[in-house]
C-alpha cells in the first residue's frame, strides 16, 4: 500500500481510531505502542490500554529483515477490553486479538514471528518470557460441548522466565509455572509445574527441576 492509499484508507475507514501515522513502515498507536507494517490494526477508544514502558508490534529481526519484510501483522483491541503491557515485543507476522470484555497482560519478553495470541477471557504472560515462532496461545474453544460444567473460555496464566518452543499450542485453562520449558510442537492442555520441561501431543512432563538461560 503506497503513501496515498494509506492516507485514503485511514481517512475513510479509521477516522474513529486514535493514531498518528509515520511513514516508512512505522505507525504509533496511542502513547507507548509502536506498530510496524501491519495488515490490520484497530485500537478501540473504549478499550483500556496501559503501556508502562513500551509495546512494539510486528517488529523485524535485523538479520531477517529482507526475508520478513512483507510479513504483515494484525493487532485488534476491541471495545471494553483491556491490555496492560510493561515492556514487550511481538515480531513480524504476529496476530494479537483482544476481544470484547477480555483482558491481556504482557509483562516483559517477546513473541517471535507468525505467532498468535487470541484472548477472549484473560491471558497473562509474566516477566522475561521467550516465546518462539508460530506459537498459538488461545483461551477459548469458541464452541460449546453439550455437557454439564463445560466452559468455552478459561484464563491462561504463563509465569515468569518461561520458554515456549517453536510451533507449540497453549490452550484454555492452562497455568504454566515459573521457569518452565515447553518443547517445540507441544500441545499444552493442562497445567505445567514450575521448572518442568514438557513436550508431546498432548504435552507430558519430560524432565523436572530444570534451569535455562
Amino acid at each position: 500500500m503506497d503513501k496515498r492509499s494509506i492516507k485514503h484508507f485511514i481517512k475513510r475507514k479509521l477516522k474513529h481510531i486514535e493514531l498518528k501515522v509515520k511513514y516508512h513502515g512505522r505507525v504509533s498507536v496511542r502513547k507507548g505502542i509502536t506498530v510496524y507494517n501491519p495488515i490490520l490494526f484497530y485500537v478501540s477508544k473504549e478499550a483500556k490500554v496501559i503501556v508502562k514502558r513500551s509495546f512494539e508490534f510486528n517488529k523485524q529481526w535485523d538479520k531477517y529483515r529482507q526475508i520478513h519484510n512483507n510479513l504483515g501483522g494484525t493487532l485488534y483491541i476491541s471495545n471494553d477490553s483491556e491490555i496492560i503491557v510493561d515492556s514487550f515485543t511481538c515480531f513480524a507476522g504476529s496476530r494479537i486479538t483482544v476481544n470484547q470484555g477480555a483482558k491481556l497482560e504482557l509483562k516483559t519478553g517477546y513473541i517471535n514471528y507468525e505467532s498468535v495470541i487470541e484472548c477472549f477471557n484473560h491471558i497473562s504472560i509474566g516477566e522475561n518470557c521467550s516465546i518462539s515462532e508460530r506459537v498459538i496461545i488461545r483461551d477459548s474453544n469458541n464452541h460449546i460441548i453439550s455437557r454439564d460444567g463445560y466452559e468455552k473460555s478459561k484464563p491462561i496464566h504463563i509465569g515468569n522466565h518461561v520458554w515456549i518452543g517453536m510451533g507449540a499450542t497453549i490452550l484454555s485453562g492452562v497455568t504454566i509455572g515459573d521457569g518452565a520449558i515447553i518443547a517445540a510442537g507441544a500441545l499444552v492442555n493442562k497445567d505445567v509445574p514450575a521448572n518442568a520441561l514438557v513436550g508431546g501431543v498432548p504435552a507430558r512432563i519430560i524432565r523436572e527441576n530444570i534451569e535455562w538461560k
